[in-house]
């Protein structure tokens, strides 16, 4: 939905059409994206940067894409406090430690979290050249 808030309804149609035509499929999880670019099965898919990094240390050749007149969007871990929630202050404990710079720290160390990691410079890409498949992460729902 950022893509077609940014972009406005025109070019967003144009955009789901053209990927839509490369007949992509829908994987269950960020990381069999990130495998399935991995092994040459698909030649693009759409993830995050934690799954990308996860993917690098364990060799596979993946990387980060610049996707042109698209806005970088960074989207950090995030914590969310519910309104009217039982525990107010042990829930707002939690997310004031979860955002202190030395658990950050450990969720980086620990490739929970890529918050503190900056891109890295960026690849262009000719995406009418991409072939007729591509691999698009549908995550799971969390229980």
């Amino acid at each position: 939905m950022a893509l077609r808030q940014y972009w406005g309804e025109k070019k967003w149609e144009q955009w789901c059409r053209a990927l839509q035509s490369k007949k992509p499929f829908l994987v269950d999880g960020n990381s069999a994206v990130v495998n399935l670019v991995g092994r040459g099965e698909a030649w693009v898919g759409l993830t995050d940067s934690d799954d990308i990094a996860a993917g690098q240390r364990e060799g596979l050749p993946v990387a980060g894409l610049d996707l042109g007149d698209v806005p970088q969007m960074l989207i950090p871990n995030t914590v969310a406090l519910v309104i009217g929630r039982r525990h107010s202050a042990e829930a707002t404990s939690l997310a004031n430690f979860l955002r202190e710079g030395a658990t950050m720290r450990r969720l980086v160390d620990a490739h929970a979290s890529t918050a503190l990691i900056r891109p890295k410079p960026s690849v262009d890409v000719s995406w009418s050249t991409i072939p007729t498949c591509c691999a698009i992460s549908k995550r799971r729902q969390k229980r």
